[in-house]
């Protein structure tokens, strides 16, 4: 599994810079770092160069999407290997990926946004490097329209989710990258794992949470104290 940090604070990725593939952002994440994306992605590539960074490419039509995309490209921080530009999944976003893939075929394209199998399946047709199922926030969807209103761990609509589409992608032999995202919890992380994402990324309190646990730290405890 490839691990990326779903971040823009540059202390956060300088901690886990040596575990993780790379680093996924969004304009919303990026502003509450106070940075534009033009600021951040020239700072994280100068500071991280071997780091693979999505970072938002979005218009409101195929057209303009490969023209700000094309943009993108000519920019000093691009990188064909280490850079993956986000497309929301739609018409004119898998239009644009498509076409973008038959025009540039290295230029890395994240169709993320998928909140079901079938758009997720659609996607694989326009074969982009990855799609980003958020399984987080499709949990927390389902969830709002039931009676309770509350996440059921282990049996989560997020987790069906992207076990099917998982499946979908073995039935199609399709190449690209299942990327989990939305993940809230250990739990989501290690589940998204078990259901075979090809990558996942996670928020720095999450990455932090998992490679914590009491039991080592008593352990650990117990060796510093009969050391002494």
């Amino acid at each position: 599994m490839l691990l990326f940090l779903d971040t823009a604070e540059i202390a956060e990725i300088e901690k886990f810079a040596f575990l993780i593939h790379g680093v996924t952002t969004t304009p919303t994440i990026i502003k509450r770092a106070g940075m534009t994306t033009e600021e951040f992605m020239t700072k994280v590539r100068e500071e991280f160069p071997h780091l693979e960074i999505h970072v938002e490419a979005l218009a409101e039509d195929a057209q303009k999407t490969k023209e700000l995309i094309k943009s993108f490209c000519g920019k000093k921080w691009y990188d064909s290997d280490k850079i993956a530009f986000k497309v929301p999944i739609s018409t004119e976003g898998l239009l644009a990926t498509k076409e973008l893939g038959e025009e540039h075929p290295e230029v890395k394209i994240n169709l993320h946004m998928a909140f079901s199998p079938a758009q997720a399946t659609l996607a694989m047709l326009a074969k982009p490097a990855y799609i980003a199922p958020l399984i987080g926030r499709y949990a927390d969807h389902i969830a709002d329209i039931t009676a309770h209103g509350k996440r059921a761990v282990g049996n989560d609509a997020g987790y069906d989710m992207l076990a099917d589409i998982m499946q979908c992608k073995q039935m199609m032999q399709s190449q690209s990258i299942i990327l989990a995202s939305s993940i809230r919890t250990v739990h989501d992380f290690i589940t998204a794992s078990v259901l075979g994402a090809d990558a996942a990324t996670l928020p720095p309190l999450v990455l932090s949470e998992a490679l914590e646990h009491t039991m080592t730290k008593e352990g650990v405890d117990t060796f510093w104290k009969d050391l002494s």
